[in-house]
């Protein structure tokens, strides 16, 4: 599932992950408008796109996780810093991607993270 980013970032995701054969349950401009999942299983991983709306990550990121339990997040932002990869691990998020980044780095970080790893950069882009 991928919630959040523009509709060309959310078509984009979704082409690069179904080209390495990952399943795209959907995507949503706004957590909101996520239907409530009945689907679970453990490599499950929901992709937030944080775009210019760092200030309300967490609420998107609570409803998300609400609508979709047991799916693994994985943030994808412009730039980050020590606090909010702190904030992002207090609630819950198992990894962050950087913009921007390799179409490796996104399949493999999707990869550790639906197998249960966390997987946040080594250094951060600043803001």
């Amino acid at each position: 599932m991928i919630v959040g980013g523009n509709e060309e970032t959310r078509l984009l995701l979704r082409g690069l992950l179904r080209l390495y054969h990952y399943r795209v349950e959907g995507e949503v401009p706004r957590a909101e408008l996520l239907r409530p999942s009945g689907t679970s299983g453990a490599d499950r991983v929901l992709i937030l796109v944080v775009d210019g709306r760092q200030e309300e990550w967490p609420a998107e990121l609570a409803l998300a996780c609400e609508r979709q339990p047991g799916a693994r997040p994985l943030m994808i932002a412009h730039a980050g810093s020590a606090t909010f990869e702190a904030r992002a691990r207090s609630a819950g998020v198992r990894g962050i991607l950087y913009r921007p980044f390799g179409i490796r780095d996104l399949i493999s970080t999707v990869e550790a993270v639906g197998r249960g790893e966390e997987r946040f950069g080594p250094s951060l882009p600043q803001r």
